[in-house]
């Protein structure tokens, strides 16, 4: 054999080799499936304890309780395939972190394996000794807010899943506590031994029944709860049975109908209640009992509703179409009721179509003297009033017959007696109203309708086709009767009266209807109100149409009439109202007249008329077309001759007052239109046009029109002068002008002038200002889209300012901000000229200027900025000579800051930094302490004004001269009411030397003659103001016999209430050297009286001061004379000493 061959042969057995020493491809396959198939089978038995002890349970129950507002954490969980679920420690925390739930034991009682293999019954489920706690608010609870976004409305619609959920359980709650706190009243209780077992094991398509029983410990009366229920298809029964359960734990649930209500007392009851396919299955037993009741509502205030006993049982039969009633009582200590009938149902509830004519029964009875004292407040019983008796008694019966339903009814009251101050009271006449009425085929009949009173007369009787009916009244008796018991709160009624209705329809259903009222010695008084009398109103109406007595009623003709003393007043249907059920669209004329006097108090119930006082004969026509949604007005007329108008606030004497008026309303839109308005009277003449308003709910603002208006400005005033006071003040001249609004687009767009010719103001003085000519004019437009006003010219000029300003505004962020720049160019003598009757004659300024005006942000004075200035050449205030100045001043956060004020005065200084507060109000001015004035050179002109309030001496004198100044120490001015000015400061007398004036001549009489007089030199004078009087101490004045010092106040008015106080006056001593002697260093003081022009003192004081003096004297000269006596003594024994 060839060395090739012998090769290839060992290479084909080293081939062979290798492959039988492999093992087979398909076989390592099998052995890798089966590796997996293990590690999976021990992944699925291990699975429940991994997910047990892993995060993938916290995992999974965060994900379950996500829409929780709270949180839900579990303590040990047990969780294997062939042994039961146990949890341990579960707990539900709310999002404050406080306990809602705790179990510390739950579980099954199946493994989670028998639950895969019968997953449509998981077997019994328990939880032990749960504890919950349960806070109540009258809004919610800690409950309805953890589970919130569950109890939510869910607007989707839900999936049919009902053979998917069909899951059946049972479930076990044993000995679980309910702990429950009402917050409002901070009343705790709790719920013991509460146990629970519902049995649903045949799910949601089986039977399914619950029972629940659970304790509330008391120490002396325990409460019990106990209810089960049983569902089966569309049947069903529960059952339910309270006993000795408090009102108050259900006073949070009443406080969600009626807010602020409570609850007190205990309530027993049992109810039972069975459902099925078959109507008569549906009953419903109910016997309940309130012991101790105590209910307090905000509806009846003061009283409470307080009963010792309350029993209710009834009994009901229901079906789709109607509640049947059996045999339900009402029983209680103030009364009784019983009812029974058939009440029927309809789509939205009761079908009061038909209720009337089902069968029904009512009795009731009602204690009068307990109601009242039960609820006096509600009753408005009066104050000390014991109701000792009193009955009202109800009857009503609908009883279906066979020619139609039969109606009776009875109230009655009587035996009404009360004691108030030891006095007896009695309703005289029992109240008696009687119905007896019957459903005849063409319609209900009143056979009789009676009410029998001492205040009240009535009859009535008929059918649909032909009703008639008569009354008498007397408003006096009512309210003489009804006064005794009830506290009618001012209300005065008196009046006596008649009346009379007819009614009549023929077979072709039209109408006629008529009604008649007369009243004599009408009045009508409320508390705080004027009183309405009217000596004799008459009232009669009229109408004729067609009806079926449904849904089609027509009225062709109407009138209606209404007669006073004094007035008239006719309406009248000028078109036919064709679908009155509808609404209708009424054409109405109007006419009124008579006298104005008696329309206050008219209006006075409805309207705030308070002082008003009116007076004048009118004639008043409207020619109107109105209906639910909208009036078209086609003319309106008013005349008034003359015209009187009284009140605290306006006072207007017209000869004549004029006034037409067309345009519409559409109260859909919320849109109203005046084509044409006019308004004229001696004082004031006003015209619009095309003027039109509307406000939707949803769209853009639209708003047009045009006016014009002039008045007389002198007259306008004097309608706002106070008659008593009469001004101090005038003002004259003729204001007339326009305004005009347009609407493009989105945009209005609006500009208004005006002017006043021959314009003059005259003071107290008869100093006349005058000006020929006052211009103003502003143009604008606002985007109603993005709400920004433009202000494209504002200006105003006159003799004696001129000013224009431009700017925008609108909203920035949440609020809205404007930005306006301005120029004012002025005449300060022409401005203190119109100021004079406000600064009076001493004030004078001269001098011209301009400056910048500016204002940013929100419109408001606690949140705007606003800048501007104002100056002067010269000026004299009150005798003050100020030289030229530049008054700056800025307003922010509600503040008017004026920069610091340096200014030569008088040829001293003046350095103030006043302090304006603009809001909130009242306005009010302060200055800081310090140095105000400073070495002024004083001059009779500044003691004629201002000074003479803080030293009363320099009032009125002829002549003044030397220097002073002035600290504050503090000042607050309420600009609105300065005399409740509350300062305070030292008045720093360098030196001052006065001639005379009123004060010291009445001083002067106590020296005999008079003297000049000067202030004590670098003097300090206290002062301050408080209730509108400014006092001062220690304003000494030298004569040049002796000093007198003053000390007192002098109110605003000018009164003075002050003391004088000095030595005795030489005069008194002269030529009685003695008596000088005697009254050495003695001091008077004597009050003086009257005003700053006519100072008085009080003769009788002094004359007790002479008489006192006199004794004084007698007694010093006897000391004098003792003591000679003793220094002689003393002279003698000295040498022997």
């Amino acid at each position: 054999m060839s060395g090739d061959a012998i090769s290839q042969s060992s290479h084909q057995a080293a081939a062979l080799d290798q492959q039988a020493s492999r093992p087979p491809r398909r076989k390592k396959r099998r052995w890798r499936l089966l590796a997996m198939l293990l590690l999976l089978g021990a992944l699925i038995w291990f699975l429940p304890p991994i997910v047990a002890n892993s995060p993938l349970l916290g995992w999974a129950v965060g994900k379950a309780s996500a829409d929780m507002n709270g949180s839900v954490s579990l303590g040990a969980v047990k969780l294997g395939w062939f042994s039961p679920v146990r949890i341990s420690s579960l707990e539900v925390k709310d999002v404050e972190g406080k306990t809602i739930f705790f179990a510390p034991t739950l579980g099954s009682e199946r493994s989670l394996a028998a639950m895969l293999r019968d997953y449509k019954n998981l077997g019994r489920f328990y939880v032990l000794e749960p504890k919950i706690s349960l806070v109540l608010r009258d809004d919610g609870s800690n409950v309805e807010d953890l589970l919130a976004r569950y109890l939510a409305p869910d607007e989707e619609e839900p999936d049919d899943e009902e053979a998917a959920l069909d899951v059946g359980f049972s479930l076990r709650v044993q000995n679980a506590a309910i702990n429950i706190a009402d917050v409002p009243s901070g009343r705790q209780w709790r719920l013991e031994g509460l146990a629970l077992e519902l049995d649903a094991s045949s799910g949601a398509s089986g039977p399914i029944a619950a029972q629940l029983s659970a304790a509330l410990p008391d120490a002396d009366r325990p409460g019990k709860l106990a209810a089960e229920a049983r569902l089966d298809g569309p049947a069903g029964e529960a059952a339910l049975q309270v006993s000795n359960l408090p009102l108050a734990l259900l006073r949070p649930a009443a406080a969600r109908f009626a807010p602020g209500t409570s609850l007190a007392g205990l309530l027993s009851a049992t109810m039972q209640a069975s459902w099925g396919n078959d109507d008569a299955d549906n009953k419903l037993h109910a016997d309940l009992n309130l012991e101790s009741l105590l209910a307090t509502t905000p509806a009846l205030e003061n009283d409470r509703v307080a009963l010792e006993r309350l029993h209710a049982v009834g009994e009901a039969v229901w079906s789709a179409e109607q509640v049947e009633i059996a045999k339900t009582s009402l029983d209680c200590d103030v009364g009784s009721f019983l009812f029974s009938g058939v009440i029927p149902l309809g789509a939205e509830g009761i079908d009061a179509a038909t209720l009337v004519r089902r069968r029904q029964q009512l009795d009731g009875r009602l204690d009068l003297a307990r109601l009242a004292r039960l609820l006096p407040g509600t009753l408005r019983i009066r104050e000390g009033m014991q109701i000792e008796s009193g009955q009202l008694q109800i009857t009503a019966a609908s009883l279906p017959a066979e020619r139609g339903t039969v109606w009776n009814g009875q109230l009655r009251m009587e035996n009404l007696t009360a004691q108030s101050g030891g006095r007896r009271i009695a309703w005289q006449q029992p109240v008696l109203a009687i119905l007896q009425a019957r459903d005849d085929p063409a319609g209900p009949v009143i056979d009789s309708l009676r009410c029998e009173s001492d205040f009240l007369k009535l009859h009535a009787a008929g059918s649909v086709d032909n009703l008639s009916a008569s009354l008498s009244f007397s408003l006096g008796r009512l309210a003489e009767q009804l006064g005794q018991f009830v506290d009618l709160a001012g209300l005065q009624l008196a009046g006596e009266g008649v009346g009379s209705l007819t009614w009549t329809r023929t077979p072709q259903q039209t109408f006629t209807a008529g009604a008649e009222l007369q009243i004599n010695n009408f009045q009508l008084t409320a508390a705080g109100k004027p009183p309405l009398r009217e000596p004799a109103l008459t009232l009669t109406m009229s109408a004729n149409g067609q009806t079926d007595l449904g849904v089609n009623t027509r009225i062709d003709a109407a009138a209606l009439a209404l007669k006073t003393a004094s007035d008239q007043i006719d309406a009248i249907l000028t078109g036919a109202v064709a679908d009155l059920n509808g609404g209708g669209s009424w054409p109405v004329r109007l006419d009124m007249q008579g006298q104005l006097h008696n329309w206050p108090a008219r209006l006075a119930p409805w309207l705030p008329t308070g002082d008003w006082r009116l007076d004048g004969g009118y004639t008043l026509g409207i020619d109107a077309t109105a209906s639910t949604e909208n009036v078209e007005l086609r003319q309106l007329k008013l005349k008034v001759l003359p015209l009187k108008i009284a009140s605290n606030t306006l006072n207007a004497d017209e000869s004549q007052l004029s006034a037409i008026l067309s345009g519409s309303w559409n109260g859909a839109e919320r849109r109203v239109q005046i084509v044409q308005g006019a308004c004229n009277c001696d004082t004031v003449a006003v015209n619009a046009k095309n003027v039109v308003v509307s406000i939707p709910e949803e769209g853009e603002i639209e708003l047009a029109g045009s006016l014009n208006y002039q008045t007389f400005i002198d007259r306008l005033k004097h309608w706002f002068d106070d008659p008593a006071a009469p001004p101090s003040w005038r003002i004259a001249g003729m204001l007339r002008g326009s305004a005009e609004v347009r609407q493009t687009a989105g945009t209005i767009s609006g500009s208004t002038d005006a002017e006043v010719l021959d314009m003059a103001v005259i003071d107290a003085s008869g100093q006349r200002f005058e000006e020929p000519r006052v211009v103003l004019a502003a143009a604008g437009e606002f985007d109603s889209r993005s709400k920004v006003l433009q202000l494209n010219k504002f200006e105003f000029a006159s003799s004696m300012a001129a000013a224009g300003a431009a700017g925008r505004a609108g909203p920035a962020g949440e609020q809205y901000e404007a930005q306006i720049d301005g120029n004012l160019r002025y005449d300060a003598e022409r401005i203190a000229g119109l100021l004079r009757p406000y600064l009076g004659p001493g004030a004078r300024i001269a001098g011209r200027g301009q400056s910048p005006l500016s204002f940013r942000g929100p419109l408001s004075l606690e949140k705007g900025t606003a800048a501007a200035g104002i100056g002067w050449d010269r000026a004299n205030l009150y005798g003050f000579q100020i030289g030229p100045a530049q008054l700056k001043a800025a307003i922010a956060d509600g503040n008017l800051r004026i920069d610091p004020i340096d200014l030569a005065v008088s040829r001293g200084r003046m350095r103030v930094t006043p302090h304006v507060r603009l809001s909130p109000e009242p306005i009010e001015l302060t200055l800081p302490g310090g140095l105000q004035l400073e070495n002024v050179q004083i001059d009779p002109a500044m003691c004629a004004s201002m000074l003479k309030f803080v030293a009363p001496v320099l009032a009125g004198v002829t002549s003044a001269q030397g220097s002073f100044s002035i600290v504050m120490d503090s000042c607050r001015v309420p600009l609105a009411e300065p005399k409740k000015s509350d300062l305070a400061g030292r008045l720093l007398i360098h030196s001052v030397q006065i001639g005379p004036g009123p004060l010291i001549r009445e001083l002067a009489v106590l020296l005999g003659r008079e003297s000049p007089a000067k202030l004590r030199q670098e003097s300090v004078v206290a002062f301050n103001m408080k209730n509108g009087r400014i006092a001062h101490k220690n304003l000494e004045l030298i004569f040049p016999d002796l000093t007198i010092r003053t000390e007192g106040s002098v109110g605003l008015d000018q009164t003075l209430d002050l003391v004088a106080e000095m030595p005795v006056p030489p005069k008194w001593l002269a030529g009685n050297p003695v008596a000088a002697q005697a009254l050495a260093n003695q001091v008077i003081r004597i009050p003086l009286k009257g005003t700053l022009n006519a100072p008085k003192l009080d003769q009788r004081e002094i004359e007790r001061l002479s008489r006192e003096f006199i004794q004084k004297a007698a007694g010093n000269l006897l000391e004098n004379e003792l003591n000679k006596q003793l220094d002689q003594l003393d002279k003698l024994l000295r040498p022997r000493r």
